[in-house]
């Protein structure tokens, strides 16, 4: 029975490695990174994009705001894609979120947490509301790099877009336009 289930256990091992080892080959690329503020809602803001190595970036974003972020104050997340080759861009995502929820919700997502742990790590954002005035917090060095693309992803352009409202009045925007290649 020991001998059984150390084969099994021997098995197991050997698929992994070898579903590792057949995982495609990825490169990503960041083109652009452009933060856009319509109001006079931010007192201080600043976002940039540093490739530090082959398809690692690094993301940095300083913002401090005028006055306390109201609870009713939502993120519309796009996330558009269009094939290498293709013709049309196809709206992956559209997902609309009141801020406060999302932070107070992160933990119940296993998905949203790998991401809610990078951002504890490099960032002194509060992770539920109040989001207060005169408060300079950051996100510094947040990596993003290959591993983060599904083993099934094509060639393709991209664009991540988070739009900030309140009462449906536009805030401002952060957007991300890159490419992802396989092979490379």
């Amino acid at each position: 029975m020991l001998f059984y289930r150390f084969n099994l256990f021997l098995l197991i091992i050997l698929h992994f490695y070898e579903v590792q080892a057949k995982r495609a080959v990825f490169s990503l690329a960041i083109d652009s990174l452009n933060c856009e503020v319509c109001c006079d809602w931010l007192k201080q803001y600043h976002c940039q994009v540093n490739n530090v190595i082959n398809s690692t970036f690094a993301f940095d974003f300083l913002v401090a705001l005028n006055r306390e972020m109201p609870w009713n104050t939502e993120v519309n997340i796009l996330f558009d894609v269009r094939p290498v080759g293709g013709a049309k861009v196809v709206r992956f995502l559209n997902l609309k979120l009141k801020v406060c929820d999302a932070l107070a919700n992160m933990k119940t997502n296993p998905l949203v947490m790998v991401f809610q742990r990078k951002l504890i790590l490099h960032s002194n954002l509060p992770m539920a509301c109040p989001i207060m005035e005169n408060v300079l917090y950051n996100i510094s060095q947040l990596t993003i790099n290959e591993e983060i693309i599904p083993s099934y992803a094509p060639n393709m352009d991209f664009n991540v877009t988070l739009a900030f409202y309140q009462r449906q009045i536009y805030l401002g925007r952060v957007f991300c336009q890159g490419s992802i290649k396989r092979g490379a």
